[in-house]
């Protein structure tokens, strides 16, 4: 209100905690080394995406800083659902970047 000492908050949306990884992410941005990627990697983003099919878009960068370049990668049309499995296999591997984009 105006021209008083006291505010009013009023809540405009809830989510719940166990929905706001599937409902709010946009996008899941990995950064790597060329030497660090394997096919323990490819494997499990491979399976993973065929598994949990969702709206969040992933990009992968490929970054050589010795040559200073890098390589974009995304997906156009389908998406990932962020998942337990997924977020514990990339905290579990330290040598990625990890950037998670919300709306």
């Amino acid at each position: 209100r105006y021209n008083t000492d006291q505010y009013e908050f009023k809540i405009l949306k809830l989510h719940l905690l166990e929905t706001v990884k599937t409902t709010l992410t946009k996008q899941l941005i990995i950064d790597i080394l060329p030497e660090e990627i394997d096919k323990e990697l490819i494997t499990f983003i491979g399976e993973n995406m065929n598994k949990n099919p969702g709206r969040t878009s992933l990009k992968v960068n490929i970054i050589d800083i010795k040559n200073e370049k890098k390589i974009s990668m995304s997906t156009l049309e389908n998406g990932i659902t962020l998942n337990d499995e997924l977020i514990e296999f990339l905290h579990n591997h330290q040598n990625l970047n990890i950037n998670i984009s919300t709306n």
